[in-house]
């Protein structure tokens, strides 16, 4: 087998991973919602950038995520946990206590922090941490190399739709409206 076909077979690996337990995505489905949500309101408002808060936000969201699938993984009488899903759950937590930590202490520069906070990486890691420790994404080398590929392909896709997206101030703008101060607002 090739190469490429092993690539092609990890690919349909990971999509089907979305599909082999329905009961993932309790917690998958808000994971994608509020990534989508963010992504499109940094499309929507292009001036605007992640903030200190937004940063904080997102490394605790991590936080929780990651430190919920450490309790799927020894609720479930042990029969989900492995030594490398327990610590490769523990340093994505890790990291984002560290986030959270470097937004709230101001310790690196904001276009660091903005860049290691944004929500892409934040979500496309808790995700890839939520099939695993579900037990519904198995991680071997190929499927790995195909992860970082898929999230490359994401950035891209993201990188177009936030180009498109109509930016809020030429909306308000095209519509000729008046300022809120003129509505009295």
């Amino acid at each position: 087998m090739t190469f490429i076909d092993q690539s092609l077979d990890g690919f349909k690996e990971i999509f089907a991973s979305l599909f082999n337990d329905l009961s993932v995505w309790w917690i998958l489905g808000p994971v994608f919602i509020f990534w989508v949500v963010l992504e499109i309101y940094f499309g929507k408002h292009k001036s605007e950038e992640l903030g200190w808060n937004t940063a904080l936000g997102n490394g605790i969201s991590l936080s929780w995520i990651t430190l919920n699938l450490m309790k799927f993984l020894f609720e479930n009488n042990l029969k989900m946990f492995t030594w490398p899903k327990f610590l490769l759950t523990f340093l994505i937590m890790i990291y984002g206590f560290f986030i959270a930590y470097i937004a709230f202490t101001h310790k690196f520069s904001d276009k660091t922090t903005f860049l290691l906070a944004s929500p892409s990486p934040i979500y496309y890691l808790a995700s890839i941490a939520i099939l695993w420790s579900y037990g519904v994404l198995d991680i071997s080398l190929i499927i790995l190399f195909d992860l970082v590929i898929l999230y490359l392909i994401i950035i891209g896709i993201l990188a177009l739709i936030k180009k498109y997206i109509p930016d809020a101030k030429d909306f308000l703008s095209d519509k000729g409206s008046e300022s809120f101060s003129d509505l009295g607002l």
